[in-house]
C-alpha cells in the first residue's frame, strides 16, 4: 500500500483542522482510517495495525471530547496521535511482529518471507519508525511546553522526520537485496 494512503487519516485530520473544528476533523480522519481497514478486508489483505490503530485513536479522541466536553489544542492532539503511532511500533516490536511485516509480506513472495533476513529487515524498519516518531514527539513537546522553541521548527521536524523514514524504508531493503529489487 502506498505511503500516502497509509498516512491519509493523518493528512485528512491535518488538512481539515485548518478549515473546520478539531472534532469534525477527527471524525473525518477516523472515517478515513476505517475506509483503509475496510479496503484491506474487502480485498482479502491483512488488517493493518496502521489502519486499525489510528481508527481507534481518532475515534477515542472524538468520544473523549464529546463526552467530557473538553477541548485540546491541535498541538496536544498531534502529540497524542504521535504517541499512539510510537506505541504501535514499540508494541509490535515487543511482541516479535514488527508492524512493517504486514506491508512487506504483501510485496514479496512466500519464500522471501521465510528468510531470516526478512524479519531482521522489518525489525530495523520498525525501529527506524519508532525513532522517527520519538523525534516528532520530542518536537511536539518542545513546541507545547517551551516558549523558546519555534512552531516552524516543530512543523519541520514533523514533516522531515517521517519523510526520511519513508525514504529509508524504501532504500534499506533494496540496498540489502539489490537482485530482488531489480526483479520487482
Amino acid at each position: 500500500m502506498p505511503f500516502f494512503l497509509i498516512m491519509s487519516p493523518f493528512v485528512t485530520f491535518a488538512a481539515l483542522s485548518c478549515v473546520t473544528s478539531l472534532t469534525v476533523s477527527l471524525v473525518a480522519a477516523a472515517a478515513a482510517a476505517a475506509a483503509l481497514t475496510l479496503a484491506d478486508y474487502l480485498r482479502g489483505a491483512s488488517i493493518k495495525l496502521l489502519s486499525v490503530g489510528p481508527m481507534l485513536m481518532f475515534t477515542g479522541l472524538v468520544c473523549y471530547f464529546v463526552f467530557t466536553g473538553e477541548a485540546w489544542s491541535i498541538r496536544h492532539i498531534h502529540l497524542a496521535l504521535d504517541s499512539g503511532v510510537l506505541t504501535i511500533a514499540l508494541v509490535s516490536i515487543a511482541l516479535g511482529r514488527p508492524f512493517t511485516l504486514q506491508y512487506a509480506r504483501e510485496r514479496v513472495d512466500e519464500a522471501t518471507t521465510r528468510e531470516a533476513g526478512f524479519l531482521r529487515v522489518n525489525y530495523v524498519l520498525s525501529w527506524v519508525w519508532a525513532g522517527a516518531m520519538s523525534l516528532v514527539m520530542a518536537a511536539d513537546m518542545l513546541v507545547i511546553y517551551t516558549p523558546w522553541f519555534p512552531l516552524w521548527a516543530g512543523v519541520a521536524v514533523a514533516f522531515v522526520t517521517p519523510n526520511s523514514a519513508v525514504r529509508f524504508s524504501k532504500w534499506y531493503p533494496r540496498h540489502l537485496y539489490p537482485d530482488e529489487a531489480a526483479a520487482q
